[in-house]
């Protein structure tokens, strides 16, 4: 397969799934809650990826690269997601002074993330931290991020990836939120190679998003 074939039918996937992710996904998620979150997630954003790659026979190394880090790089991207978290959230502060989220959307983000037992915090942290930072992971920074490098620049993929990334979110209000958060987890691969740190600070973001 030539280089410029990779990153078209890397574009193609991503369509699809887009438009599977919106439609029936959209509605998974309003009919079944956080259950329908884990379905959208494995089902219609992890699942044609993974079935992609093995159809395909994509390198595992160099599509999905993974291994245990070491400490150091373990406390450097707590350290940075940190950061960024904290830059963000200034940012995203900011911009509802300016833009701010509408009642339906912002009490829609209340309901999801209310918690009325330790149980729905279970399957809170399930489907709202650890499923989305996986599943996220191995089809941007994993499946897109490896289909694009072949054809395109360091720069340009990282840009293309976290600009899809922040695309598939739909959400208008929080577009440049999903941007940066893309930029940064695209750079942490870029940074080590490794999608168990991509992972890591993802999880982290979200569990902040969670219980911040």
């Amino acid at each position: 397969m030539s280089n410029s074939s990779r990153a078209s039918h890397g574009f193609l996937i991503f369509c699809v799934v887009l438009a599977l992710y919106l439609s029936v996904g959209g509605f998974l998620q309003l009919r079944y809650g956080s259950w329908g979150i884990i379905l959208n997630q494995a089902g219609l954003l992890f699942l044609p990826a993974f079935l992609y790659a093995v159809i395909i026979k994509l390198p595992v190394n160099v599509y999905f690269p993974y291994y245990q880090p070491n400490w150091s790089e373990i406390l450097l991207t707590i350290l940075f997601t940190a950061v960024i978290i904290a830059l963000i959230e200034l940012m995203v502060h900011l911009q509802n002074q300016v833009f701010p989220l509408p009642e339906a959307i912002e009490s829609f983000y209340e309901e999801l993330m209310a918690r009325k037992s330790w149980r729905q915090g279970v399957i809170q942290v399930i489907s709202l931290v650890l499923i989305p930072a996986f599943c996220e992971e191995f089809f941007f920074r994993g499946f897109l991020f490896g289909m694009f490098e072949f054809r395109f620049s360091q720069r340009q993929t990282l840009f293309l990836t976290a600009f899809f990334f922040a695309l598939a979110h739909m959400n208008p209000w929080y577009l440049l939120y999903y941007f940066m958060l893309g930029l940064f987890l695209g750079g942490l691969r870029l940074w080590k190679n490794n999608l168990a740190l991509c992972f890591l600070a993802h999880a982290l973001n979200n569990l902040y998003s969670l219980f911040g």
